[in-house]
């Protein structure tokens, strides 16, 4: 490695200059071996989201918005309280309706974007930005596994303002009103709705990570975040206005989709709408954006 590479002689062609030069230096084509182990290890992938989830729970920010959305939760869970003092008092034997419970998971929608809006952003983009992709992948890993973490990492973070909330004020639902005839309602209404808690986080995770694939500007994805909320509320008002009817006119936007999904399975109303109409939506919202970081991880040249 001490060796100095010859200085060009006159005589000499670029081509015989280097040919010198790699012999001198020790490199040889023909010795030259490729790589041909196992190009990844199982829990690569997991790694990448623990990351992913320390880096953006490490922001100040982060940590002031999750403590701000988790109010709600502990408000709701006081009106439980209040609730079943006074169903005790009045002896009420019926079960409530669940619109308390899907109007609080559609309310998580909001939560979800306001916290993505804040933290989720810069998920990929960051890294194209700043060009630290060669960070993660100084590691044989496969493209997978990358963009694999990145979406588990903003899906957990945005579980800890939508999933776990829904679970804590689901069990005291269950430890207070679970009992007697009203039990069985009660726990299929806490059962149905944390599975539409962790859908609308998945499906909103999915987007955000698409977004953020597509851009090297945070704010980019911010704005196109906020317009692919806005507009489709705004023309869900104006079609809920019209002879189109508020159900159908949900299909339009995110939080519409998770509030049909909820009114099904929660409250169990009838849709005016095919039962599958609003799954089918949030599949191909959530396809777009998995799309979306799939064609950016294989733009990535010279990574396995």
């Amino acid at each position: 490695m001490n060796a100095r590479a010859p200085r060009l002689d006159r005589t000499q062609t670029l081509g015989e200059f280097g040919t010198r030069t790699a012999e001198i230096m020790g490199v040889y084509e023909e010795e030259y071996a490729s790589y041909d182990g196992p190009i990844h290890e199982a829990s690569s992938w997991w790694v990448i989201a623990t990351q992913t989830i320390r880096t953006l729970v490490g922001f100040l920010r982060t940590k002031l918005v999750v403590l701000l959305l988790w109010i709600p939760p502990i408000i709701a869970a006081v009106a439980l309280v209040a609730q079943y003092a006074l169903r005790s008092q009045s002896g009420a034997a019926s079960p409530p309706d669940g619109s308390a419970v899907a109007g609080f998971l559609q309310f998580q929608v909001y939560s979800l974007a306001l916290l993505y809006m804040a933290s989720g952003a810069g998920v990929v983009s960051h890294d194209l930005k700043h060009r630290t992709l060669q960070l993660y992948f100084s590691k044989p890993i496969a493209k997978w596994e990358y963009g694999l973490g990145k979406y588990l990492g903003l899906f957990g973070l945005g579980a800890t303002v939508t999933v776990l909330p829904a679970l804590f004020v689901g069990i005291l639902r269950i430890a207070l009103m679970g009992t007697g005839e009203v039990a069985g309602p009660i726990v299929m209404q806490v059962g149905f709705g944390l599975p539409v808690s962790i859908l609308s986080t998945a499906v909103l995770a999915a987007v955000v990570v698409g977004l953020s694939s597509l851009t090297t500007r945070t704010g980019y994805v911010v704005l196109s975040w906020i317009g692919l909320l806005l507009v489709p509320m705004i023309l869900r008002a104006i079609l809920g206005l019209s002879t189109v009817g508020a159900d159908a006119a949900g299909l339009v936007s995110l939080p519409g989709n998770v509030g049909l999904v909820s009114a099904a399975w929660v409250t169990g109303r009838t849709l005016e709408i095919p039962i599958w109409s609003p799954f089918a939506v949030l599949v191909l919202f959530a396809g777009a954006g998995i799309g979306a970081l799939t064609w950016r991880i294989r733009q990535l040249e010279g990574i396995a």
